[in-house]
């Protein structure tokens, strides 16, 4: 049985569980945006100030999908329990209302077939006054139903939902990075990174003068180290001369230039045969090719002795001057040489300079001819008249075909022979007059 009174007692229901539900979601729903729209502006502004790459920004897109899921699975949440059944919204009418329940009641124990026929007691003009005044009163509590619903909470979040969602675009807007970065993590697999090309630094070179050498024994050298793509602050040099033990030197850096430096070092006199190389360290240890200074002995007179044979005017017995080279012996003294080296000779020779004569000589002097030695091992031997003064040098090539470098030069000064003088003895003295 329906009447008029639960008809309109119905539609009123209805009309407040809808004004209801549509004012939660609303509210609900503008939260949500509010929500939404400050996650993903917090996300840009992270994304724009750390300016991540590829990889960086998909797993914050990421995160913002599953946090934004979850955000969402607590807005349904909310509207699960927010689902009211007309017993409910019965509840809450009796708890808000409780003078349109009265009255409902009031007029529910009467019928229609006691408004039409009437009942006992009762006029019938009672019953019918009784639900028109349930119906009026109806309609005037549904007024009063919407206004214990205001809808002022709804209304300011979804206020606030605009607000936020216009702010957040104007700030984006206003900004290129803040543009860039929603781009980006909008859709980040289809972000086009940049092929970042690293050009390797340049290789640091070491070049090393002399290098590999075969020089003299005693002799000077100066290792010089150039340096490329790099200005170390100390540069070594790694010597060795007995084959186990290495020891370092400093070297002097002699100068420099945008990327890079001469380095050198000066050995006054080498002995032994040396290996070599330079070694620094920039960020990491630097090293050069190992070299080797291989030593060589020229030949060269170590020791000259001298046999003098005089002339038999002069009445002076033989004699023999060691570790000379220079004479001054009487003309016609036969000299017998013998010359050591410090090692073993292929051919040794005498080289006279040829005479020069003086305005007092009647003649033009005549030149001692040069003369081989006599080779046996390291020694050797030569044998000549002093007839005049003269300048001679000895000239050497060892059996690796190497010859001796600036021989000195010696002396000879012939003393010429004298007429004879008489020489007169006094009788009683022993004094000789002349």
């Amino acid at each position: 049985m329906s009447t008029p009174t639960f008809d309109s007692l119905r539609q009123t229901l209805k009309s407040l569980r809808r004004r209801r539900s549509n004012l939660f979601l609303l509210q609900q729903l503008s939260w949500l945006v509010v929500g939404l729209v400050s996650l993903v502006t917090a996300a840009t502004a992270f994304s724009a100030w750390r300016e991540l790459d590829k990889t960086a920004t998909i797993f914050l897109f990421l995160f913002l999908v599953v946090v934004a899921a979850g955000m969402g699975w607590l807005f349904l949440q909310q509207l699960r329990k927010r689902q009211y059944d007309d017993r409910k919204l019965a509840h809450y009418v009796e708890d808000h209302i409780p003078d349109l329940e009265q009255r409902l009641l009031t007029s529910l124990e009467f019928s229609e077939e006691d408004l039409t026929n009437g009942r006992a007691g009762v006029s019938q003009q009672f019953i019918q006054q009784l639900w028109e005044d349930a119906q009026e009163h109806v309609q005037q509590q549904q007024r009063q139903v919407e206004a214990v619903m205001p809808a002022q909470a709804s209304w300011v979040a979804a206020g606030a939902a605009a607000a936020s969602l216009v702010l957040a675009v104007t700030v984006v807007l206003s900004s290129e990075l803040l543009s860039e970065a929603v781009g980006r993590l909008a859709w980040p697999f289809a972000i086009n990174e940049p092929v970042l090309i690293i050009e390797p630094a340049p290789n640091v070179e070491i070049s090393v003068e002399p290098g590999n050498l075969e020089m003299q024994r005693g002799e000077s050298v100066t290792i010089i180290a150039r340096v490329n793509n790099a200005i170390p602050a100390a540069v070594n040099l790694r010597l060795q001369d007995d084959n186990v033990n290495w020891r370092d030197v400093s070297m002097n850096r002699d100068g420099s230039g945008s990327d890079s430096a001469t380095y050198s070092y000066f050995i006054p006199s080498l002995q032994e045969d040396t290996t070599y190389y330079i070694s620094f360290n920039e960020g990491e240890e630097y090293s050069s090719s190992q070299y080797q200074i291989n030593l060589f002995d020229l030949p060269q007179v170590e020791q000259i002795d001298l046999a003098l044979t005089y002339p038999e005017y002069t009445g002076l017995e033989a004699s023999i001057e060691e570790d000379s080279g220079d004479m001054v012996v009487p003309e016609g003294t036969i000299v017998e040489m013998t010359v050591r080296f410090n090692k073993a000779l292929a051919a040794a020779n005498l080289d006279f300079d040829e005479a020069v004569a003086s305005e007092e000589d009647a003649a033009p002097p005549v030149s001692y001819p040069d003369m081989p030695l006599r080779i046996d091992g390291d020694v050797g031997y030569a044998t000549f008249t002093v007839m005049q003064d003269g300048v001679y040098r000895v000239n050497a090539r060892d059996l690796a075909d190497m010859e001796n470098r600036n021989p000195l030069n010696y002396f000879i000064r012939a003393i010429p022979d004298q007429p004879p003088e008489l020489a007169l003895r006094r009788p009683g003295r022993d004094q000789d007059v002349m």
